[in-house]
């Protein structure tokens, strides 16, 4: 893992933070599921994947009111070679870094179990545990 510069990353401390109650609350809810959400994403998906672009386009228009075509989807390359000539190199690093830890982490969610201690003595990882039988409702 890539250490991150903490300077760059503000850390809270639960439960002595100030919203420890609000946190404490919000963490405790259960997740709902909306039937209704559900279905609109699985179409928005279902339409994106068949008709690419262009439906980006028309989802754009019909959620934000925005007139775009397919072309302007694509950011010029000037235009990211500006921002990146502009980037302070602070933050290009953690970004960086952030990248290298989040790719490290999610290979690893491939197939196994696996288990990492980063180098400020935080543990993550991932238990794979097969199951003998599933019962589905």
């Amino acid at each position: 893992m890539v250490p991150l510069r903490q300077a760059q990353v503000p850390i809270a401390s639960y439960p002595s933070e100030p919203l420890a109650a609000p946190l404490a609350a919000l963490l405790a809810r259960r997740p709902e599921s909306d039937p209704e959400v559900e279905d609109a994403v699985r179409d928005i998906l279902r339409q994106v994947r068949k008709e690419g672009d262009a439906a980006l386009c028309a989802l754009t228009q019909r959620f934000d009111g925005v007139e775009v075509c397919p072309k302007q989807l694509r950011v010029p390359a000037s235009v990211l070679a500006e921002a990146k000539a502009g980037l302070d190199p602070g933050l290009r690093e953690s970004m960086e870094a952030a990248i290298a830890n989040i790719r490290a982490f999610h290979e690893r969610q491939k197939l196994n179990s696996w288990f990492v201690e980063d180098g400020d003595g935080v543990m993550l990882g991932k238990k794979i545990t097969p199951i003998e039988r599933v019962g589905l409702c």
